[in-house]
């Protein structure tokens, strides 16, 4: 037990896992609570993505800061970081060519996990699966929460444009509805205005 926690690679992993993951866990506790807001659950899917590719593209930098506290977890354990044996031919792990162990971590450690990680969150929460999804931030007050900044809202609503009577005048009723509804109210004061091009899309 001691020396599988004395392990160079234990260690590491570890802490890539650590660093990587603890961006999946707010996601990870939200879907799993009962009473789910679907539109705020989909934002923070694409924020954790969006996140995990930031973090892919950056791995060098990022991996610096890990291994160093992988260096002085080793240190606690009273062990150092050693980059393993490399031998010629290998089959059951990655074994890319490395100068030093921290070289060799991050590229067949790292990176390995983090392709895996981030093409899993890609497959399992594409936005091609979802392009309808954007009616749900027709509710207002998820439009107030936009803070003006309609228009990316009005492209992903064209997924309707052929059901819609005048796809033109979207950002229009959508700043109406902004205008209308103080925030943090969820409801509309009075009876709810009726918009033919935003009734047109709850029809959907």
């Amino acid at each position: 037990m001691l020396a599988c926690l004395k392990s160079s690679r234990n260690i590491v992993s570890f802490c890539i896992a650590k660093n990587t993951l603890h961006v999946v866990k707010p996601l990870a506790a939200m879907l799993q609570k009962r009473a789910q807001d679907i539109y705020h659950a989909y934002c923070m899917i694409d924020e954790v993505v969006d996140r995990l590719d930031q973090i892919r593209e950056s791995v060098d930098e990022e991996f610096v800061d890990w291994y160093q506290v992988a260096e002085e977890l080793a240190q606690k354990l009273e062990t150092e970081i050693r980059m393993p044996r490399v031998s010629g031919s290998q089959t059951h792990r990655a074994n890319a060519a490395s100068a030093n162990a921290e070289e060799y971590f991050r590229k067949n450690v790292a990176i390995p996990f983090l392709d895996h990680l981030t093409e899993q969150m890609h497959t399992r929460f594409d936005r091609e699966d979802r392009v309808g999804s954007a009616i749900f931030s027709l509710v207002p007050d998820n439009i107030i929460k936009m803070k003006g900044d309609l228009k990316p809202l009005v492209e992903k609503l064209m997924y309707w444009e052929a059901d819609l009577p005048s796809p033109l005048s979207i950002l229009a009723e959508l700043k109406e509805i902004g205008m209308d509804l103080p925030l943090g109210e969820t409801a509309f004061p009075g009876p709810p205005r009726q918009s033919p091009q935003l009734s047109a899309a709850h029809e959907c």
